[in-house]
């Protein structure tokens, strides 16, 4: 049989739970939503006008060379060959300068990577390309709300002053 002191040590027991359980709720709702953004990269395609790729390493006049350099905050980066090389989907930026990949479409180089989280007004570089010509590039990115749950992102590519569509840029040279 039991007591009444066996009854209301329980409903103690369960309105002291259901406290704890609405408490965390409150609580958890209030706290940072911590995002994962990725980083920025720009990536670069050159061809010439007859569709031939200009960055493949073994085709004649490639800009794909020791020479090309990206100037960018007062220090070159020289081009790294890392067309072989796999990558993850870490999202840890990791500024390595100008390095020369290969997708589906052909040789591509990238430029970054840039921090994503950052707010970034008109971040500029130049590459200096093996033939003694230069093509400038920038990007701007505006974060707002990642204290919240509305990230909102807005980033914005140039080629040589012009604004263009897209972070993958194609060159015709």
């Amino acid at each position: 049989v039991e007591t009444l002191n066996s009854i209301t040590m329980k409903q103690n027991i369960f309105v002291n739970l259901f406290l704890l359980v609405i408490g965390f709720l409150f609580s958890s709702c209030e706290s940072d939503i911590i995002w994962d953004i990725a980083p920025v990269e720009i990536e670069v395609s050159v061809r010439d006008a007859s569709g031939a790729d200009l960055l493949n390493p073994s085709a004649e006049g490639t800009l794909a060379c020791e020479s090309t350099r990206l100037f960018f905050e007062g220090e070159y980066y020289y081009l790294q060959d890392l067309s072989q090389e796999m990558s993850t989907r870490y999202l840890m930026p990791n500024f390595y300068g100008i390095k020369l990949g290969k997708d589906s479409s052909g040789y591509v180089l990238h430029i970054g990577e840039f921090d994503g989280h950052k707010n970034s007004e008109m971040t500029e570089m130049i590459i200096e390309w093996s033939d003694g010509t230069t093509d400038t590039f920038a990007y701007s990115r505006r974060v707002k709300g990642q204290s919240s749950k509305r990230l909102k992102i807005r980033t914005r590519f140039y080629h040589n002053g012009e604004e263009v569509n897209s972070s993958k840029i194609n060159l015709v040279k």
